[in-house]
């Protein structure tokens, strides 16, 4: 869902998600969806669907960018007739940066003309699959705190894997803005993936972009998605946001499902074609 209100709602039957335009920008540059399919073979195979996109901003038409990715992913994913849903996903983010890429193309920009990030979830019985590119993220709350699932494609992030920033540092870093992956750069794009496997107790599963999780302290957005209501926990975490005069767009989704899950790294079964990383930095609009 995008808009240009300056906050909207969407509430599924397990989910909720909203997002909040930035105090100073023209268009919400971040979108959101919520696919609980009714069919019940349906809804076996591949399960409900979450996704949450960041246009990348100060570069062209961000908010087209993010509603295309959303658009294609959801309907890429439940054409699908895979029998592995890691591979169903990774399929329909890989045509969703083709479709943005093209799309740059045919309008007449250059190759960072159109951009952005992606976080997805397929909610499944017996497992969740998660994919991303770029720095939006999926966390799972339960028991023991909130744990992040994704893993960002950035600057900050690559200083910390190589251990040349603290945590601290990272946070506080004016490079903390500057992404290394998004969908449209190129025809091909590398996913990231990971499956949780015990989806049977009770926790949370929140999917949101820069402008939550840049704004807030990870065990703030713990406290405040746990709740019965689950569009009440997603109004006060755009609320504190709102608060605290976050420059940027912020949305989230918050899915009711189980917690204290194990995470392992997923490998699709067919990664041939994938570049192995993305080197090109920009930086976001502010």
């Amino acid at each position: 869902m995008v808009s240009r209100e300056r906050f909207n709602y969407l509430t599924g039957r397990f989910a909720a998600g909203g997002s909040r335009m930035g105090p100073k920008h023209r268009e919400n540059e971040d979108c959101f969806g919520i696919v609980e399919p009714d069919a019940l073979d349906l809804r076996s195979s591949h399960g409900n669907l979450y996704v949450v996109t960041d246009g990348v901003g100060g570069h062209h038409k961000g908010e087209v960018a993010s509603a295309l990715a959303i658009e294609v992913i959801e309907r890429a994913y439940f054409a699908a007739r895979g029998d592995s849903p890691i591979d169903n996903l990774v399929t329909a983010v890989n045509e969703a940066n083709l479709r943005v890429h093209e799309s740059a193309t045919l309008d007449g920009g250059d190759d960072l003309s159109m951009a952005t990030t992606v976080v997805a979830a397929a909610v499944l019985d017996d497992q969740i699959v998660v994919a991303n590119v770029g720095d939006s993220r999926a966390y799972v709350v339960g028991g023991e705190g909130i744990r992040q699932l994704s893993h960002d494609h950035s600057w900050v992030q690559d200083q910390l894997d190589s251990g040349k920033l603290t945590p601290e540092e990272a946070r506080h870093s004016p490079r903390r803005n500057i992404i290394t992956r998004a969908l449209g750069l190129s025809n091909e794009v590398e996913t990231e993936v990971k499956i949780e496997t015990d989806t049977n107790s009770h926790a949370r599963l929140v999917l949101c972009s820069d402008g939550v999780h840049g704004v807030l302290e990870d065990h703030e957005l713990a406290e405040l998605v746990q709740g019965p209501e689950l569009q009440a926990a997603v109004k006060r975490v755009l609320a504190l946001v709102d608060e605290r005069r976050g420059r940027d767009d912020a949305t989230l989704v918050v899915v009711d499902l189980g917690g204290e899950m194990r995470i392992e790294e997923a490998t699709p079964a067919n990664r041939s074609g994938f570049f192995p990383s993305l080197f090109r930095l920009f930086r976001r609009r502010r």
